[in-house]
């Protein structure tokens, strides 16, 4: 199913219509076990992201995480922490992403994921800064910003300092006005986020390599979307490099 829509709008307006076939194949996939769950779920998550199916999508993932420790491994378990926590934040449970981001964190860093972890740091800080709590989100972005220099990623780090600068105007501090990256630039020939990583945005947070994320319009492959200063690139979230977005 995941084939049929393409990147016009239209496409996945039509994808509703066989809703209740890609439903009845994740029953299947669930009866199937674990990793056709897994699999399955990979497959059909832009869709799930792009129709705002957010109830379908938390009863997946929260599915996938009650699986016994055994039957799915903490990288599998670190991008669902991440995605279900970028669907709640979508629908502006900010307590309850931030509840999932800290509980993927600590596994990002277990994996050995540094894109991840420095993408759940920044998202953590879109929601403190949509929190009102705009001295943690300097911190927290402040963290990814190095992550993402030193794994190479040039459109994390840019979009880590235009988050920064935006922070840095809501306090009312303009000594930092070089921080104000206009991100459009990235979309003539500038970097793009690498394979796997879906990136960000200040209103209200990023994607990840994966990642997630509201998150924006998902794409199915690494390109850039810019809707005014919101800016989204994103591939495909699967397992193993992923596994949200």
């Amino acid at each position: 199913y995941q084939a049929i829509p393409g990147r016009r709008a239209e496409s996945w307006q039509a994808a509703e219509t066989f809703w209740e076939q890609i439903d009845q194949g994740w029953q299947h996939a669930w009866r199937a076990g674990p990793d056709t769950a897994l699999d399955y779920y990979y497959a059909i998550r832009i869709f799930l992201e792009r129709r705002s199916r957010h109830a379908t999508h938390i009863e997946w993932v929260s599915a996938l995480l009650g699986l016994p420790v055994a039957q799915i491994s903490d990288k599998d378990r670190d991008p669902l922490l991440h995605n279900i926590g970028s669907v709640y934040s979508d629908l502006g449970e900010k307590q309850q992403a931030l509840a999932y981001y800290e509980q993927a964190l600590p596994l990002s860093r277990q994996v050995g994921d540094q894109s991840r972890e420095a993408t759940t740091l920044a998202n953590m800080g879109s929601v403190y800064s949509a929190l009102g709590e705009q001295p943690r989100a300097l911190e927290l972005y402040e963290q990814a910003l190095p992550i993402y220099r030193e794994v190479g990623n040039r459109f994390g780090e840019a979009t880590a300092l235009n988050n920064m600068g935006k922070v840095y105007r809501i306090l009312g501090d303009t000594s930092h006005k070089e921080l104000g990256i206009d991100l459009r630039i990235l979309g003539k020939g500038g970097p793009k986020p690498p394979g796997g990583i879906m990136m960000i945005e200040q209103q209200p947070h990023i994607g990840a390599a994966g990642m997630p994320t509201g998150r924006g319009e998902p794409q199915l492959a690494d390109d850039i979307v810019l809707v005014g200063q919101r800016v989204v690139g994103k591939t495909r979230d699967h397992r193993p490099i992923h596994g949200v977005g």
